[in-house]
Parts: structure tokens; C-alpha cells; sequence
């Protein structure tokens, strides 16, 4: 016996799908939710196709359909029976715009139940599914991999939940990576249902995780599968590809954002999650692919290890597999920044303070042009940032880091600005150029380049009139420049920009970009300059009053963040007529000491 154990059939379960022309009488009927009516359809399909045998079949349906980008909807429903998941068992039904049903595709499991009754509790499987790892060892383990005491594993109960049907538990660790999850689920096996327990065993971080069922009558292994690969590396331009390639691991340590992140103020949890679910470019924060709803990259590595090293250096699988690292670096350098589950961050299962669920980044490399050369699109439920070829040279904008670190900010920004309470909080002419600013901001600093989109356009300047190095030209770009600037938003964003980075080199990398996020927060829906300056002061007080900064510091750092504003005009008098570019004045002056 293998690590990976499925003693399933494909007769275990009755697969199939009905287009609108083939559903059963009554299944287009309008009563109810469009949750209800998902419900009704599968009752009549299931009827149809004789996908229940003993009991009527069950079903837990998701409670927010999910509506695609042109007004239809899908509904995801889940098999159960008697309260317990039935393992891979599921059916769709996907609404047109107008409501009518389109189509209905599913998956279910057609056996009798067995008995429900628990011989064997989560703690004896837990133990049985661990020694099972121990029994069975990698064919191509990781060559750094250290050996896991997997005998000494011991199924302690911290908490179990008994009153549930599906009994959740969480044993401790021991000398696993993390404490295991396990759950009641029937798994359809030699046509009928097994009660099983349903565990994730996360091994260590270069030996992977496992999903492993276990019967909860016999202790008998009946389901093994590697759910997080172990060692996991990618062949990428960190920046672009003016550099060689370097082969990485996936996911990147928190410490090669030490630059950025302060471990006096920050709360940096042990180890990152893992960017890839199992061995494609697809995890909890990113998916990307060459297209739209093409395949994601796969790994070209084999047994335990996970390696992407496309072949074409500079083609199109590699340009998918670069924005990927790319999105997956920058999400994680924000959590740790404090953009995180409770505001919506971009990651699978988070909900903004306002209610938002939010899900991963669909990151979509076109070989064609799309608008903009390169966009965030924000217009569906899941977030897509579309990465097309410069339009001059034709290269790819996805393997120029500053243009994949720019639209994803575009992302953030939309999110925390306002509180997310607004789908655009960028309507107004300073508004909009503020959302292209940060975007050129977060990218220069990470990167290093000062140049946006240098290598993907062949200008040594990049996309923008000047490289936002010392030498910027503040006489002819600066505040006071505003009112020349309508229906310019990225000529008002390089001042932006230019302003943050102006002050990030008086007050320094890790201050400056934390205030910049935490201003975020505070900003109301369609900012000025002078607000954008107002919270970045307002963010370092808080510092203050928290301790994060002592008193001496915080006036420095004061006394930088005033020095760079007045530079480009908004000194202490400066004002404008709200986001508008009507009434500007520009002031150099600056608060005394």
C-alpha cells in the first residue's frame, strides 16, 4: 500500500448534466429564492436519474449564490445525509440572467447508508490515519526533509463538538506540523455508505499534508491524498527579466519582508500558508492561468516535491507562473502589514468589516491586448487582475513585477478606502490619481525599480513621464501642477507617488509603509491630497499613543513627513476645493517643532 489510498469506484456515484432543454417537468418553476428553487431541481433530477435508493437525498446548499459577471448565478449544493457531508458528493445549478435555469451538473453518491453508529472515535482513527504515514513512506522525498516522529503521535482530544451530526474535533499536534482536524463524513465505497472520519494531517512543511478517511466502524484506511505538496519552488524573475531566473521556495519566508515589516509593531505569525493547494498554480490567495478559465500551471516535479520551471523562459507559462509569485508575495508582505481576513483581504473565506466576502485573485496572463495593457478588474464576485502585452514591444506586462504590485494595489486600496462601504471610492480627479500613486508606490518600493513598467515598455523612464528617482522633477510636478492635470489621473498619481516616496526616504522603508496602510483606513470615500497627507499624520500619532514609537522618534518622523508634503506644495496652508481640481493653493511652510 501507497501514501495515497482511494479504494472508491467510479460506480460508487452517478454523474451527469442536464441543459435547460433536458430538465424534468416543474424544474423551471419560479417559487422562491433562487436557493429554494436549486433545491426543487435537484430533488426532480435526482428522482430522475435514481440517485436515491434507501433514503431521500439530502442536501446543504451554500446560503449566497454566487453571481457571475453578466447576472447569472450559480448555486453549489452539497450531499448529505442525516445531517453528516457525503464525500465528493455535489450538484451545481446555474441561473441565466433572467433567472431561468441553464443547466444542472452533478456528482452523487447512489449506495445505501450503512449504520451511523461510531465504534471508533476521532482519537484511535487520528492514531490509525498517523500510523498509516508512518507505514508508507514518500517515493521522492525532499532531499532537506528532516524525519517526523510520527510513532509518537499520540490522539489527544482538545475539543470535540458531540451534540453535531458531524462531530468536529481537534487533536493535538504532537510532533505534527499542526493539530489535526477531523469531522463524520459517508464515504461511498463498494456501493453503499461508510461512516468514516474525515481528517487533514499536516505532516511538516517539506513533507505536505494529507487528507485521510478513516472508518469510524474498523480503523481501516479507506482514503489517503496529499492535499498540501511538501517542498514547493518555482523558477521566477523576482523583479524582471532583465535578471536570470531564480528558483524560490513557495511559499517566501516571512523574513524576506524584513525590510518592509517592524517586529515591534507588526504581529508576525510563525510561517506563511502555503501559496499552492496541490500542484498547480492555484491556492487559497491566487489562481493563474494563460487565459481566462483555462487550467492553472502544473508542476512539472514528481512524489513530494512541487517544482514549476517553465521551459519557455519568457513565454506565456512562465509569465503566469511569475504574476502568480508575484501576487501570492505581495498578498502576504500586506497580511503581515495587517491586511487581513477581518477587512476582506484577498484570500478565500475572508469577510470585510462591511459584510464582503471576498475570495482569491483569479490572475489571468492574455497573449491579446486587454484594455489598459494591464487592469484589476473588480466588476464579479471573484477579483481578476487580467496581465496583457505592451502594446510596443510585446512583452509580457505579467513578468514585470512593478506592473503586477501596481494593479494589485489597485485591489487594496478599493477595499480599505471608505471601509469598503462603495464598490469605486474613486470617482473624483485627486481621488483617481491617488489610486494610480499607490499602486506606483507600493510597486517602486518593493521592487527597488524606479522606473514603472521599465522592461515591459523598453523605456528606461518606463510608462510614466519621469522615473521616480531624487532627480523628479517636483518645480514642474507638484501640487499647484493639479489644475493643468484634468482627465490625467496617472500624471496626478506620479505626484502622489512621488510625495509618498519623498517621504518615505526622510522617515524611512518599514515607518513609511506602514503608515501608508494604516492611512488607508481613516481615508473617506473620494480623498484629496491634503486628506491623504492629514491620515498619514494622523496614523503616526496613533503610533504614539499606542507606544509603538517613543516621542523623539515620532517628531522626527513628524517633522520628514511635513518636510516632503511642503516640498510638492501641500505645506500647512495648502488646500483644494475637497478631490476637485478647483481651487488649489500650494504652501511650503511647516508646522513648527
Amino acid at each position: 500500500m501507497a501514501r495515497e489510498v482511494d479504494l472508491r469506484t467510479e460506480d460508487d456515484y452517478v454523474s451527469f448534466v442536464l441543459r435547460a432543454e433536458d430538465l424534468p417537468f416543474g424544474a423551471q418553476d419560479r417559487a422562491g429564492s433562487l436557493i429554494d428553487r436549486a433545491l426543487t431541481v435537484a430533488r426532480l433530477t435526482t428522482e430522475v436519474f435514481g440517485a436515491q435508493q434507501v433514503e431521500p437525498i439530502e442536501f446543504r446548499p451554500d446560503q449566497t449564490a454566487a453571481v457571475g459577471r453578466r447576472g447569472g448565478a450559480s448555486v453549489h449544493l452539497q450531499q448529505e445525509l442525516r445531517g453528516i457531508p457525503v464525500f465528493m458528493g455535489n450538484q451545481v445549478v446555474r441561473f441565466g440572467r433572467f433567472e431561468d435555469v441553464q443547466r444542472t451538473q452533478g456528482r452523487l453518491a447512489v449506495g445505501p447508508a450503512a449504520e451511523a453508529d461510531v465504534f471508533v472515535d476521532a482519537d484511535v482513527a487520528a492514531e490509525a490515519a498517523v500510523r498509516h504515514l508512518a507505514t508508507e513512506p514518500l517515493e521522492d522525498p525532499h532531499p532537506d526533509a528532516l524525519p517526523v516522529e510520527l510513532g509518537a503521535f499520540v490522539g489527544r482530544i482538545l475539543g470535540q463538538f458531540v451534540d453535531l451530526p458531524t462531530r468536529p474535533t481537534v487533536l493535538d499536534a504532537g510532533p505534527l506540523d499542526e493539530p489535526v482536524q477531523a469531522s463524520l463524513t459517508w464515504l461511498p465505497l463498494g456501493g453503499s455508505l461508510r461512516l468514516c472520519w474525515d481528517m487533514t494531517i499536516a505532516v511538516s512543511a517539506l513533507e505536505g499534508g494529507y487528507r485521510v478517511l478513516v472508518g469510524a466502524d474498523t480503523p481501516d484506511v479507506c482514503y489517503a491524498v496529499q492535499l498540501v505538496p511538501g517542498a514547493c519552488t518555482g523558477t521566477v524573475y523576482p523583479v524582471d527579466p532583465s535578471s536570470d531566473r531564480q528558483e524560490v521556495e513557495f511559499p517566501r519566508p516571512w523574513t524576506v519582508y524584513g525590510s518592509l515589516v517592524d517586529p515591534k509593531t507588526i504581529d508576525i505569525q510563525s510561517k506563511p500558508s502555503a501559496w499552492v493547494a496541490i500542484d498547480a498554480t492555484e491556492g487559497y490567495a491566487a489562481r493563474a492561468s494563460v487565459g481566462a478559465n483555462t487550467p492553472p500551471i502544473a508542476s512539472d516535479g514528481a512524489g513530494g516535491v512541487v517544482r514549476f520551471a517553465p521551459v519557455d523562459v519568457t513565454g506565456p507559462e512562465q509569465a503566469a507562473l511569475n504574476a502568480f509569485y508575484g501576487v501570492c508575495s505581495v498578498h502576504d508582505l500586506l497580511y503581515l502589514l495587517g491586511f487581513r481576513e477581518a477587512e476582506g483581504c484577498y484570500q478565500d473565506g475572508a469577510v470585510s468589516a462591511a459584510g464582503r466576502p471576498t475570495t482569491r485573485v483569479n490572475v489571468e496572463v492574455r497573449k491579446d491586448p486587454v484594455m489598459g495593457t494591464a487592469h484589476w478588474w473588480a466588476l464579479s464576485r471573484v477579483p481578476a487582475m487580467r496581465l496583457g502585452p505592451d502594446a510596443d514591444t510585446g512583452r509580457s506586462t505579467a513578468l514585470d513585477m512593478t506592473i503586477v504590485v501596481h494593479e494589485y494595489m489597485h485591489g487594496v486600496t478599493l477595499r480599505l478606502v471608505g471601509g469598503g462601504s462603495t464598490a469605486n471610492p474613486f470617482v473624483e480627479p485627486q481621488s483617481r490619481g491617488m489610486a494610480e500613486g499607490w499602486g506606483d508606490y507600493l510597486a517602486t518600493v518593493v521592487t527597488g525599480r524606479t522606473a514603472m513598467g521599465g522592461w515591459s515598455s523598453g523605456e528606461d523612464r518606463g510608462t510614466r513621464r519621469f522615473p521616480y528617482d531624487e532627480n523628479f522633477p517636483v518645480a514642474e510636478a507638484n501640487f499647484g501642477s493639479l489644475p493643468d492635470l484634468r482627465g490625467k489621473p496617472y500624471a496626478i498619481g506620479e505626484i502622489w507617488c512621488a510625495t509618498l516616496l519623498a517621504m518615505h526616504r526622510r522617515i524611512g522603508a518599514r515607518l513609511a509603509v506602514g503608515l501608508v496602510l494604516d492611512a488607508l483606513r481613516d481615508l473617506p470615500v473620494n480623498p484629496s491630497l491634503i486628506d491623504g497627507r492629514d491620515t498619514i499624520l494622523l496614523a503616526l500619532q496613533d503610533r504614539l499613543d499606542d507606544g509603538a514609537i517613543d516621542g523623539p522618534a515620532a517628531a522626527e518622523a513628524r517633522a520628514g513627513i511635513w518636510a516632503a508634503f511642503a516640498a510638492f506644495g501641500m505645506g500647512l496652508a495648502a488646500s483644494s476645493q475637497g478631490p476637485t481640481l478647483a481651487g488649489i493653493v500650494t504652501d511650503a511652510t511647516v508646522p513648527p517643532p
